[in-house]
């Protein structure tokens, strides 16, 4: 994921073990600061990007969750955002409460769903 703004650019990348190497590369062009432990949450579904509100809706379910970076106008069925990896299995728990309240059985493991939010 890459995120922009007027005076910085933020990336992710796939292991924290390459984290230091890749800060190496980078800071021959730039200032680097680099952070370990993170998750990438991503959220799909038809016409994300299309649908009044939606964005609000996410982030009301995890208002309680510190998000670092976020990403959506690149896809129309995709929304992602960065938090801390100890914050991950909340944020799905939270994400899922609000747009899962009566999932359809046809696609979704219902009994699953039960099980995992009865622990």
């Amino acid at each position: 994921m890459v995120s922009t703004s007027e005076v910085s650019v933020s990336l992710s990348v796939d292991s924290n073990d390459k984290l230091p190497a890749i800060a190496a590369d980078l800071s021959q062009l730039a200032d680097v600061k680099y952070e370990g432990r993170k998750a990438l949450v991503c959220l799909v579904g038809d016409d994300i990007r299309g649908r009044s509100g939606m964005a609000a809706q996410v982030f009301n379910a995890v208002r309680h969750i510190n998000l670092r970076m976020i990403s959506q106008g690149a896809s129309e069925i995709n929304m992602s955002f960065m938090i801390d990896e100890d914050d991950a299995d909340e944020a799905v728990r939270s994400l899922h409460a609000a747009f899962f309240q009566n999932p359809d059985p046809s696609i979704f493991d219902v009994e699953a769903r039960k099980a995992a939010f009865s622990s």
